[in-house]
């Protein structure tokens, strides 16, 4: 009997990789076989984007080019731009099904229903699949910042974070399985709390427990960089000295207005310190 052939296509941030990978993993645990976007498969998934008007424009476009290179492919669109777009996204750009924030990790049962696969339960944890020795850890999601431009809280809701024990449980697996790297990601990572544990505490963790070679921080709000964070960064023997700080505006009138929580100041003295 032939897999049921499923590709998948990201757009937008680590985050959105990060689950990738984590829907892609569920796939497998159901018996899909995966094959590279543009190739001929029966299902293709666009993990979409809203977080600007391109991204946006991209996802639905991918959706369109999906259905115009497999005509006959149940083709989902997923993700961010599912969450604040809704169904009618349908008629838009042509996709099969739109699947919010909470569904996108219960394909694999949704699409029973449609006729494909029946997804069987793991008896642990399915660990995300990747293509390369770099792994994509989401530690946190969600944001309670609610800056003026930004829509990331009502794609993903209030700021939540993983538990600490089965992060570093997922890290250990990721290793023994002959990943190298770790990039710890999520909507505002400097956020992460669990249980009086800070990102500090896990990265202490991580390199403490973990046979990870190398630990790396995607993205991360100014006004959440610790100066603890930096401190174990330049001790530490196994977090890549890379710090990706956006930084919206060299004005402090625009910044304030945007409803950021620093200063050019501020930016400043933490490169600096840095």
């Amino acid at each position: 009997m032939n897999q049921t052939r499923i590709s998948f296509k990201t757009v937008g941030c680590r985050l959105n990789q990060a689950e990738t990978a984590i829907i892609r993993a569920g796939f497998e645990a159901a018996g899909y076989a995966v094959v590279p976007f543009g190739k001929s498969c029966d299902v293709c998934v666009i993990h979409g984007c809203t977080v600007t008007a391109n991204a946006e424009k991209d996802s639905l476009r991918l959706v369109r080019s999906a259905k115009r290179l497999n005509p006959e492919a149940f083709v989902i669109l997923a993700g961010c731009i599912a969450e604040i777009g809704g169904a009618k996204l349908s008629a838009t750009c042509g996709a099969n099904l739109v699947a919010g924030q909470k569904q996108k990790f219960e394909l694999p049962n949704i699409l029973a229903s449609y006729g494909f696969p029946t997804a069987q339960k793991p008896g642990h944890r399915v660990l995300p699949s990747f293509d390369t020795t770099r792994a994509f850890v989401k530690i946190q999601d969600g944001c309670d910042f609610r800056c003026a431009y930004c829509i990331v809280p009502l794609a993903r809701g209030s700021a939540r974070s993983r538990p600490f024990s089965e992060i570093i449980e997922e890290i250990k697996r990721l290793a023994s399985c002959g990943y190298k790297e770790v990039v710890l990601t999520g909507a505002n990572i400097g956020c992460y709390k669990d249980n009086g544990k800070k990102l500090v505490d896990l990265l202490e963790q991580i390199e403490l427990t973990t046979d990870i070679q190398r630990i790396r921080l995607s993205s991360i709000e100014i006004s959440t960089v610790e100066h603890g964070v930096i401190d174990f960064m330049a001790g530490s023997t196994k977090l890549c000295h890379f710090l990706h700080l956006p930084l919206q505006s060299g004005s402090d009138q625009v910044l304030k207005e945007m409803g950021r929580r620093y200063t050019t100041t501020y930016y400043r003295q933490l490169m600096e310190y840095a």
